[in-house]
This record gives C-alpha cells, structure tokens and sequence, in this order.
C-alpha cells in the first residue's frame, strides 16, 4: 500500500479520508497547525515545517499527496478580511505542497488537490459537468480559479492531478447537513429562498471511496466533480428531509432574511448550481448514496 500525506486532515472531509485510507492498509501522515498524537500505528500527525526544504524526511516520501487545508468558507461572515483568508490559505498551502514536490527527491505519483463546484458559478437552469469552464466571476469561483491554478503546477514535475471539485458533502460528523435538518427536527423546516436553487450533494461515504477509485485508476486526471449523480433543487431537498424525519415542510425563510443574517455568505443557501460527476461515472465509479432519500435515511436513522 502507498504512503499518504494528507492537509486538513482533521477537519470533517479529512478525518473521513484519514479514517478509510488507515483502515484500507495505507500509511497516513497528516499535516496539521497544531500538535497531536495518534492511537492508531497507520496514522502519525506532524505540524507544518517552516521550511519546506527539510520536508521529505518529515513527510516519510509520500507516495501520494491529499490537500484540503484552508480557512472554511462557510463558518463567519465574509468580510474582507475573511475573504482574504479563505483565498489565502488555500493558495499558500497548495504552493507550500507544490514546492515540496518541486524539491523532493522522491516525487510523489498523485497530487488530490481539494476545489469546490463554486468554479462553475451559479445557474437555476444550466448543468455542469467537468468540460464546462468556469463562469462569470463571483467571489466562489475566484476562489476555485486560484486554488486550482495553483495546484496545476505540479504537473510540471510529472505528477498525476486530481482536482476534487467538492459540492455539499452530507455526513453525521459534521458538514452542512445538521444545520439544515434542524429546522425539520423543530418542526419549522420549509422552503429556503426561492427553492429553485440547485443543491448537488455527496453522502460522505461516497467522497472516501472515490478517493480510494482516483487512486487506484490511474487514468483519471483533471477536474472530477465530487457530486452524486441527482441533484435536487433546494425546495424538493427539503421536502426529502421532512419525508425521512416526518416533519412537515411548511415555514418558507425568505431570501432576505438569510442575507441580513449571513450576509454575502448567504449566497451559498440562495443560490445553486447543477453539477453531475460525469468523469467519475465515466471511470466507472459506482455511488453508494446516488439518490438523497437514501443517503439521508442512512445519516438520519
């Protein structure tokens, strides 16, 4: 099995993929901001060195290389400063790892560069898929167009590179699913904005196991949409939770109140985009989750 080095290895995506790589025999190095320690003999966690020149001793030669590290975009207000933060510390960490590329002896085979589905812009009646290029400039897809040309330098050094679009990844551990089953749980869930808005969404399991398909196929490369293969407009998503949990979906939240609340941020729940992971389907990749009622019976139950 391969050697893995991971970034953001603590937060909700990473420790999933933590998780399922130890458990499946590879070894997992995670960098992390602060110290920790691990129980399990698979999984060591070491900080960021201050120079990446003395890395590769650190990291043990990955054989692989995962980044999600940066500043989580949907915690805090966007103010100028938040926005500058997100941007940079995905840019800074994605350069860090391609100069660590850049001078290791050992290059690693494949670099799984985190992105998100905001590339694409927001759109209540167009698909997306990975051929589509990226839309008119929001703060989102600025995000994704600098995170991911940033990471594109490591093919320069003959590394296969994946880019994860993510979109919503649904899990029990954290994520965007429990503030938005709440309501439901509270017996006030309903339509939120317009309800037309597209909301393309992953079961957590699905996005571990294609990671582990994005290894083991060495064909894929680019851009792969992290999304399962039916999306749902906002409006039917909900009516879904209030089914599985028999709630009632009957309390609308108008557009301008999540946009006093949230302000600009209030843009990731008003707004939408409809994206289908064709080039995992075209792999091959089999979804776990590929509708929501199911997804969110197994993480409701």
């Amino acid at each position: 099995m391969s050697n893995v080095l991971v970034t953001g290895g603590t937060g909700f995506i990473g420790s999933a993929i933590v998780k399922h790589l130890a458990e499946n025999g590879h070894r997992v190095v995670v960098l992390s901001r602060s110290n920790r320690s691990s129980t399990e003999p698979t999984i060591k966690y070491v900080t960021w060195p201050k120079n990446m020149i003395d890395a590769e001793s650190l990291f043990e030669s990955p054989d692989i290389i995962i980044n999600l590290a940066g500043d989580p975009i949907n915690k805090g207000r966007w103010t100028e400063a938040k926005k500058r933060s997100i941007i940079e510390s995905r840019v800074q960490s994605t350069r860090n790892i391609v100069e660590y590329i850049r001078q290791a002896n050992h290059k690693p085979q494949l670099l799984i560069n985190a992105s998100a589905i905001g590339y694409y812009g927001f759109s209540d009646e167009r698909q997306f898929t990975e051929q589509d290029i990226v839309a008119p400039h929001n703060f989102l897809t600025e995000v994704s167009e600098k995170w991911e040309g940033e990471a594109l330098q490591a093919e320069a050094f003959g590394v296969r590179l994946v880019m994860a679009r993510f979109g919503i990844v649904l899990g029990k551990q954290g994520g965007a699913l429990q503030p938005m089953v709440l309501p439901y749980k509270l017996f006030g869930g309903g339509k939120v904005a317009s309800g037309k808005q597209w909301l393309s969404w992953i079961h957590i399991a699905d996005v571990v196991s294609l990671v582990e398909h994005i290894i083991t196929d060495s064909s894929m490369h680019g851009a792969v949409n992290f999304t399962a293969p039916n999306p749902l407009q906002m409006d039917d998503f909900g009516r879904t939770i209030g089914k599985v949990l028999r709630r009632p979906h009957w309390i609308p939240v108008p557009a301008f109140a999540l946009r006093i609340f949230f302000g600009e941020m209030g843009d990731l729940l008003i707004k939408g985009q409809c994206v289908l992971p064709s080039v995992a389907l075209n792999h091959g990749y089999q979804f776990q989750y590929p509708h929501a009622e199911q997804a969110l019976a197994d993480l409701l139950s």
